[in-house]
Parts: C-alpha cells; sequence; structure tokens
C-alpha cells in the first residue's frame, strides 16, 4: 500500500491489448472560443492516448461535435474541403498503426492504477505523471472528474444525470424517457464520451458510483446556433436484453447523421 492509499482503498493493475484498430477522434482545443481554433486528432490505443495537431483550425460555431466533422453551410463553403482533408488524414494514421502492427507482435502492455474506496468506487487514476482524481455526492453519483485545473462537473435531477459542464459552462445536457437501465452498457458508452480521459470512461463505467435510472433519449452538445441535438432509440431482444442503440444526430441546417451501437451477449 502507498503512502497516500488508506486502509479502505485498493489498488486494480489493469493490461490491456490491442485486438482492434485504434480509435481516432477529432475535437477542438477551445470548443468555446469565439475564433478560429485548431482541430486536435485524439488517437486511442490500448491505454494509450496520443492528442496531435491536425494543422487545421475552424471556427467553434461551424464545427459538429457529435459527428466531428464541419458543418456544410452557406456561411461555410469550404466545409467539404476540410473535411477530405481530416478524413485522409485519420486514415493515413490508421494505415501507418496497421502497418506498424503487422511488424509486432500486436499487443502493447501498459498498466495503470485505479484506486478504489471501500464501496467499489474509483477514486483516483494514474495515468504516467499524471492523477485523474474522482469525486461522489453523498448519494454515491459522480459529481467531478478531472486533472488539476481541469475539472469537468457533473449534475443530476431525479436520480439521472442532466448535464455536463467545463467552467461552469454546460457542453452537453441529457434527456430522458421513462425506461429503467438494466445494465451498465449504455452508460459504459454515455460515459466514454462525457469522460475524455484516454479511454477511461469506457474502462470504468461500472465503477464510478449510482449510475442514472433511466435510458437517455436525447443528448444536447452545446448551445444556441453552435448546437448538435443527437436522439437515441432502444431495441431489446426477445429475454428482454438492450440489442442496439440508434443514435441521429442534426445541427442547424446539416443534413443528419445516424449511427448505430449493437450488443451480442455471450453467458460464461
Amino acid at each position: 500500500m502507498s503512502d497516500n492509499q488508506t486502509d479502505n482503498e485498493k489498488t486494480v493493475v489493469m493490461v490491456a491489448t490491442l485486438t482492434k484498430m485504434a480509435e481516432i477522434k477529432l475535437n477542438l482545443r477551445e470548443p468555446n472560443a469565439d475564433k478560429e481554433t485548431p482541430i486536435n486528432v485524439i488517437v486511442r490505443y490500448t491505454n494509450q492516448r496520443l492528442v496531435y495537431s491536425s494543422g487545421k483550425r475552424i471556427l467553434p460555431k461551424y464545427w459538429d461535435v457529435a459527428i466531428q466533422k464541419a458543418r456544410k453551410t452557406k456561411d461555410f463553403p469550404s466545409a467539404e474541403l476540410l473535411n477530405s482533408s481530416l478524413r485522409l488524414m485519420t486514415q493515413a494514421i490508421h494505415e501507418e498503426i496497421e502497418t506498424y502492427l503487422k511488424d509486432s507482435d500486436q499487443r502493447y502492455p501498459e498498466p495503470k492504477l485505479y484506486n478504489l474506496d471501500a464501496n467499489g468506487r474509483i477514486t483516483t487514476v494514474v495515468q504516467g505523471d499524471d492523477i485523474l482524481k474522482f469525486k461522489y455526492n453523498t448519494d454515491g453519483q459522480l459529481i467531478e472528474a478531472g486533472m488539476g485545473n481541469d475539472i469537468e462537473t457533473f449534475t443530476y435531477l431525479n436520480g439521472n444525470l442532466v448535464a455536463s459542464s467545463y467552467d461552469a459552462k454546460i457542453w452537453m445536457s441529457l434527456s430522458y424517457g421513462n425506461s429503467e437501465v438494466k445494465n451498465s452498457i449504455v452508460y459504459t458508452w454515455v460515459f466514454g464520451e462525457l469522460l475524455d480521459y484516454d479511454e477511461i470512461g469506457y474502462r470504468v463505467a461500472p465503477f464510478i458510483g449510482k449510475l442514472s435510472k433511466n435510458l437517455p433519449s436525447k443528448i444536447v452538445y452545446g448551445s444556441g446556433a453552435d448546437q448538435t441535438i443527437a436522439d437515441l432509440t432502444y431495441t431489446t431482444d426477445a429475454s428482454g436484453k438492450l440489442s442496439s442503440v440508434r443514435m441521429t444526430s442534426s445541427s442547424g441546417s446539416s443534413s443528419s447523421f445516424t449511427s448505430e451501437y449493437k450488443f451480442t451477449y455471450e453467458c460464461k
């Protein structure tokens, strides 16, 4: 046990193995800026998160957070050219990684330390020289996550997570239907979107305290003219297990974009 670890805490060491293509995301360095800001390329594989500058810049109001593309509007005629450039860039990154993996054993063991409290909730995650800290309310819900002064806060209403904020500014809000959560699959995905810390959100959903009681029906990114709305619909299998989530995103005058997440189960 380390000097800063209490008797009620325990450490979990997770070692990830690369079994699929690296995940690449695009985000803005300053999403709330009123001037052009750099577009970052986030590359994730196993337990590594690499951040690069794409060399491209854009006004945040022309960026669609949900689909990670420039919005096609009459006020931004170069959107398609920018999107094409970013698409080629991410494709080239994928190809470079695949080429490297062909010459290796395709495994990148990288242990990370996850410290849990007596209730099985994550309190800290050690990422190299950084420490990601988690804070919970008296109901056991996650209310803060962050490193240093970079803190993300979470707001709840009627037992459901309804907003995520940085510097008291809401960047993502959620609405809910009446369907109740029967497992953490959806929230593994939801917190993967919310907690942008080296895929931590995807890994720790079962360990971040009390989850929302209902399935989210709508996610809203941003506000005003920059707002993107994602509507979610669900299907279940014959036994009532969640089998898919379909998300349809729309933003201003841009055409809608639909993505679907499918889930399969294996009994052991």
